[in-house]
């Protein structure tokens, strides 16, 4: 059962996108929830969705010289993202509600390496499970 939903949060300068190319994805706006499997967290960029990892987002970094990030759902995400994540958040949590078994959201591909795109086009042309 879903018991809550934390507010998202933006991760946007460098070293801040929990392991998701910087290069690639400029902004993430972070959100969290809880579920029957623990605590799920995603990321959303203007693109889809970025990030999809167990346990809580990542802290924002902290860099000297800079002013620290502020905290988690300040200032909200930005446009695209936030529309992105509030989809995601919504169908994960329906899912978990047992109203929903497929999902249909916009996926940023752009922080995968070359490896991680070519085996991802390679599952999606024959799923493991399937029969040949």
């Amino acid at each position: 059962m879903i018991t809550s939903r934390a507010p998202a949060r933006v991760v946007g300068a460098a070293g801040d996108n929990g392991g998701v190319s910087n290069t690639a994805v400029s902004e993430l706006a972070w959100g969290a929830l809880a579920s029957p499997v623990g605590e799920i967290s995603l990321a959303c960029s203007a693109a889809g969705v970025a990030s999809v990892r167990f346990g809580a987002p990542p802290e924002p970094a902290v860099r000297p010289g800079h002013a620290p990030a502020p905290p988690n759902g300040a200032g909200g995400p930005p446009g695209e993202a936030a529309g992105h994540l509030d989809a995601a958040l919504g169908q994960v949590t329906e899912y978990f509600a047992g109203q929903r078994r497929a999902f249909d959201l916009p996926v940023d591909w752009s922080g995968m390496s070359a490896a991680q795109r070519r085996c991802c086009r390679c599952c999606w042309r024959r799923p493991p499970t399937a029969r040949r």
